[in-house]
């Protein structure tokens, strides 16, 4: 994860400390919460979210902005935690100053903003006047696999060379040698194989909508298989998102409550299933 977040970035790290694997955020108490996929700091304060995007998505800068705010939130309630152990509230100067710099990483399968480079990175700049930073230690970088124009701020040297084969690997088809992406290829290829991971990933709450369409195309299948008349195929693509609507509905609701887990065994059980529908309010 260091190498990675160093090629994002294109900046080296001494090291980085692994808060956890997975970590459950909010912005304010009693906002949903949100779930990061890496969340690590270096040491120093700094803290480094990464995600990986699999679909393409409208609303992503916006996730990048709601994941700021839910880490932001959280260095100041640390630092909360920390004074109340000791016994006394926080000073001004604490509360603001425990805030320090943190990055928000997306990793795309796609094209985020449609330029075609391989490396978009923003940071809060005066519009008058571009080179006055406002210094509030935020940075959002998006990788994009798909890239295909090299871009103003790609950087320069082995950390673009070594990002270069990075993006080639998530875009498939990757046959160089570069160490770092053969040891991740390594360890991508031994995850995969263990049936917890694959148990465990069903549940990532970016691939719920995908679950959920996927059980609608199944239910169509078999409403084929009983009779229905294939001129209607209109008809069935409007239920089926439909379906997926309502499936997506669900995921949302299970994860405000932190029961994420019920969804893949309501979807594979009729009455688990319409008991949960009733419970939060949902038809179809």
């Amino acid at each position: 994860m260091k190498r990675l977040i160093e090629l994002a970035l294109q900046i080296p790290i001494d090291h980085i400390e692994y808060v956890e694997r997975e970590k459950d955020l909010r912005a304010m108490p009693g906002t949903p919460g949100v779930r990061l996929d890496v969340y690590v700091g270096d040491g120093t304060g700094r803290m480094f979210n990464v995600e990986l995007q699999r679909r393409d998505e409208k609303y992503l800068p916006q996730r990048a902005r709601y994941y700021q705010a839910s880490i932001c939130h959280e260095m100041a309630e640390a630092a909360r935690r920390k004074a109340a152990d000791e016994g006394r509230g926080l000073t001004w100067g604490e509360r603001y100053g425990s805030i320090k710099e943190s990055y928000v990483i997306f990793v795309c399968l796609h094209d985020p903003f449609g330029r075609g480079w391989k490396r978009y990175v923003f940071k809060n700049l005066c519009v008058g006047d571009p080179s006055l930073s406002m210094g509030d230690g935020t940075c959002e970088v998006f990788l994009n696999a798909d890239w295909n124009t090299q871009g103003a701020d790609d950087g320069e040297g082995d950390l673009s060379t070594e990002l270069d084969d990075f993006l080639a690997y998530l875009k498939g088809g990757y046959d160089g040698d570069d160490v770092y992406v053969r040891e991740l290829d390594a360890e991508v290829k031994s995850v995969i194989t263990q049936p917890e991971w694959r148990k465990r990933v069903m549940f990532e709450y970016e691939v719920w909508e995908d679950i959920a369409g996927r059980i609608a195309l199944d239910s169509i299948k078999e409403g084929r298989e009983k009779g229905i008349e294939e001129g209607r195929e209109k008809g069935i693509e409007e239920g089926r998102e439909e379906q997926v609507k309502l499936f997506a509905k669900l995921a949302a609701a299970l994860e405000t409550q932190g029961r994420g887990d019920e969804l893949l065994p309501a979807l594979q059980d009729g009455e688990k299933l319409k008991g949960l529908l009733e419970e939060f309010g949902l038809h179809g």
